[in-house]
């Protein structure tokens, strides 16, 4: 008889609240401060982006089960004033 092949993907444990700041927080640029109506602006208390180096990649989990990028491997080719790693997301 062959086995049983369990899932990748687990249901959600984190709370809705959580799992959004793990999945969104600053992953798109703020509409407000692009109008200069941002009233979060200082002390960078935004959920969104205002300057692309604060700007976060969004965690995607592959098939295989890994993400799409490791937050324990630094992009050797980051540069800190745009925010960009020139070798991408992956």
């Amino acid at each position: 008889m062959p086995s049983e092949s369990k899932p990748l993907l687990t249901a959600q444990t984190e709370k809705p609240n959580h799992y959004k700041y793990l999945k969104e927080f600053r992953v798109e640029q703020c509409p407000s401060f692009l109008q200069h109506k941002c009233t979060q602006h200082r002390p960078f208390t935004c959920f969104h982006w205002h300057f692309n180096n604060q700007r976060r990649r969004r965690p995607v989990r592959k098939r295989d089960g890994s993400f799409n990028y490791s937050a324990d491997n630094y992009c050797t080719k980051y540069n800190e004033t745009s925010g960009i790693c020139e070798d991408g997301d992956e």
